[in-house]
């Protein structure tokens, strides 16, 4: 450090009171010291001369004291806080150095030299007092997070974990737990709901403090007032030290090593709701502002425990109300009837999911309207559900045909119960409706097998009547005709016969067909070669009037088992009759897919099945004639038996399969045949 020092002939700044040294302008040799600094280093004022301020400074300051001094130097003077020097015993003081540029005479016959005069300020004290007013708003703050994190946090699990974090980490401590009350206003065990510096599987087996245990005692003890420790708080209880024969901690604490503790009651002094224990896995010393920061943190955590149990109290209760709400809704959503239910004014305020799928609406889009405006004031069930409630009188089943949302009719049984209350009129409406549909289909079904059973009865009479008589006419016809060398209009006339004999006696068989129940072979059938060896035969055909043939088939498809034969009987009418209605050309679909087949009884469940599809972009089938189309007899065509699709449907069923139609007239028809996986029928 050079400059061309101000020239002072006085002495070093005798008067000022801070302890001064005289620091060299080149290396930092101390050249003077008062009894002051040497008091304040515990160096001698000789000893001091003979060491540099360097041997005063730590490692680290040492540059930025340097640095300073030498601009100081430059600048004729500066300050500097915060700086440690280190006394002859090791220990430290904080000064502030205020370092002032002079010209210094060792002695009377010494040059001048380029100095630095350095008053020492002790800080000392006040740096202290600022560290412990820094610690003070740090408890403050940590306080009012404590706060904050208590009255934010859900109770009483996760904010009792973030309020135990944030006191272990304000009182510097490794360890500790919390005890809640299992319910309120009750004297029972305390159950440790929170805990850090434990292993998991300790803190799992802990069990609950029990109002007996000794911690517990000495803790109520401590409130009566009956065993208070000299200089202690009586609410709070302080072992610096735990004898690993000691009693008083419980587990988990003793297996976790913990050696000193502070614990205090949460709660009032008449009814405390808990217990927080903080300690060390070592003796530990607990100053005066470790107790009052946990003191003041368990009344912050008293009023948290106490809420989060009224929470939980209330929350039980609610939860038995939530849970008889949920029962109620689980048993509408398992239901599979459709239930809804209207108020007085006729508003739909519960729509069921079985309601959904029968009616075809969303619950959203049905509560809260009204029956009328959702079925149409024509509808029979408005109707009777009105008449019902204007009369107050609830009503048994009755059967009615509702229209769904897409318009499509179903036929449902309904039962209509009032709702009131304790007194008064009705308030509204429970409704209850099966579909079917189903149902009727199996009546339907029903009635169709006992009329084939009739006409099983009778085709036995016919064929035992009219076959025997019909083969004699033949073998007559054939012999007459091969006697008498028949020629021209008679032979014509004896072919004629013969071809209408052999058609009553194809039409005989066909009907036993129908009637009678047939011997299935039952193999697995690989259903797309199955229709690819009939399109084989008809794709001729088809290309002759115009038809595109169009074909899919799933891939992974497991076969059905089947009686190849009979198959090919169902699928080469289906195709035939798609083909007889598109004259005028068109398209016709094969598609096999993965389908369910739907239970016709209630309870059932679905069983995996194959679909096959034969659809056409033909003619269509006359509504009042889709509903015939499977009777035997019943034909829309001049040459046709009206057997065809009766037998069709009689072998798929035989299958134990369903067969279903749609049609559309002018647009075309889908027959859809549907023949379940696994065991044989």
């Amino acid at each position: 450090m050079t400059r061309s020092p101000s020239t002072s002939l006085e002495p070093p700044l005798a008067r000022n009171e801070d302890p001064y040294l005289i620091i060299s302008a080149h290396g930092g040799r101390i050249l003077a010291a008062d009894e002051a600094s040497a008091r304040l280093t515990g160096y001698s004022a000789e000893e001091l001369t003979a060491l540099r301020l360097g041997d005063l400074l730590g490692r680290q300051e040492y540059p930025q004291v340097m640095a300073f001094l030498e601009q100081s130097l430059l600048s004729g003077r500066g300050e500097l806080e915060g700086v440690r020097l280190y006394c002859k015993d090791g220990s430290s003081r904080s000064v502030v150095l205020t370092a002032s540029a002079i010209s210094y005479q060792p002695s009377a016959i010494s040059h001048w030299l380029s100095a630095l005069h350095c008053s020492l300020r002790d800080a000392t004290e006040q740096e202290r007092m600022g560290q412990e007013l820094q610690q003070r708003k740090q408890a403050l703050s940590n306080l009012h997070t404590l706060a904050d994190t208590i009255s934010q946090a859900p109770p009483l699990e996760r904010g009792l974990e973030e309020a135990l974090s944030q006191i272990l980490q304000m009182l510097v401590l490794e360890m500790g737990g919390l005890y809640v009350a299992e319910q309120r206003d009750q004297d029972g065990p305390f159950i440790l709901r929170a805990a850090q510096g434990v292993p998991l599987e300790l803190m799992e087996s802990a069990p609950p403090l029990l109002t007996e245990a000794p911690l517990r005692q000495r803790l109520s003890a401590g409130i009566r007032g009956d065993t208070p420790d000299p200089g202690r708080r009586a609410s709070l209880l302080v072992r610096e030290r735990v004898p690993p024969s000691s009693d008083l901690l419980p587990s988990p604490w003793r297996e976790a090593g913990m050696c000193a503790f502070m614990a205090l009651p949460l709660g009032t002094p008449w009814r405390s709701c808990g217990l927080l224990l903080v300690g060390a896995t070592r003796p530990h010393h607990f100053t005066s502002r470790d107790q009052d920061l946990l003191e003041l943190s368990s009344h912050q955590l008293s009023m948290a425990v106490e809420k989060g149990l009224l929470f939980q109290e209330l929350a039980a209760r609610i939860q038995d109300l939530s849970a008889m709400r949920q029962f109620n809704v689980n048993v509408l959503r398992a239901m599979s009837d459709g239930l809804l239910t209207v108020d007085a004014a006729g508003w739909i305020t519960t729509f069921n999911p079985a309601a959904e799928e029968i009616l075809g609406y969303p619950a959203s889009q049905a509560q809260g309207q009204s029956l009328a405006s959702l079925l149409g004031e024509d509808s029979e069930l408005v109707a009777w559900v009105w008449e019902t409630m204007s009369e107050g009188i609830s009503r048994a089943r009755r059967e009615l045909v509702v229209h769904r949302g897409d318009g499509r009719p179903v036929p449902v049984g309904a039962s209509v119960a009032l709702l009131r209350n304790e007194e008064g009129p009705a308030t509204g409406a429970v409704v209850v409706f099966t579909d079917l549909t189903e149902q009727k289909h199996a009546e339907e079904e029903r009635r169709h097998r006992d009329r084939l059973a009739l006409l099983g009865e009778m085709t036995a009479v016919l064929a035992h009547e009219v076959r025997n008589p019909l083969a004699g006419i033949v073998h007559g016809i054939q012999y007459l005709s091969e006697e008498l060398s028949l020629e021209g209009e008679a032979a014509q006339y004896a072919r004629l016969i013969l071809e209408d004999s052999r058609r009553i006696s194809r039409l005989l068989d066909d009907v036993l067909l129908l009637s009678r129940p047939q011997q299935l072979k039952l193999i697995p059938c690989d259903l797309p070669a199955l229709l690819e060896g009939l399109l084989r035969h008809w794709r001729a055909q088809a290309a002759a009037r115009g038809v595109e043939v169009r074909t899919f088939y799933a891939e992974g498809l497991c076969p059905p088992l089947g009686d190849p034969a009979r198959l090919e009987q169902v699928f080469a009418n289906l195709i035939s009759n798609a083909l007889d209605a598109m004259p005028e050309g068109g398209t016709l679909w094969l598609r096999v897919r993965p389908a369910q087949l739907t239970p016709s009884l209630p309870g059932q469940s679905p069983r995996p099945a194959v679909r096959v599809e034969v659809e056409d972009t033909g003619v269509g089938i006359p509504p009042h004639a889709l509903q015939r189309v499977f009777e035997p007899f019943f034909t829309t065509r001049q040459k046709g038996t009206g057997l065809g699709l009766a037998i069709v449907r009689r072998i798929v069923g035989d299958h134990q399969g369903k067969m279903e139609v749609q049609s559309e007239e002018g647009k075309g028809t889908l027959f859809t045949v549907t023949l379940p996986l696994g065991e044989s029928p």
